[in-house]
């Protein structure tokens, strides 16, 4: 009983680890993409760099949605 639920547990445990690692690469996909938004409309003269900074920061505060927010 002890190694079947050591084993469930290692289990979970690579599944969970796995799951983060995909979160990870989605989020990191997403604040790439945003940041070239965000580029795009600061050299089209609609947000000033200061803009840009401060909706990545609300980004990586997890106040947009998608963001990563707190871990």
């Amino acid at each position: 009983k002890i190694g079947a639920g050591l084993q469930k547990l290692v289990e979970k445990a690579k599944v969970t680890a796995a799951l983060e690692k995909v979160k990870a690469a989605h989020e990191a996909e997403h604040k790439t993409e945003l940041t070239a938004r965000l580029d795009a409309a600061v050299t089209a003269g609609d947000l000033t760099a200061s803009d840009k900074a401060s909706v990545l920061k609300a980004f990586d505060a997890g106040v947009l949605q998608g963001g990563p927010g707190p871990r």
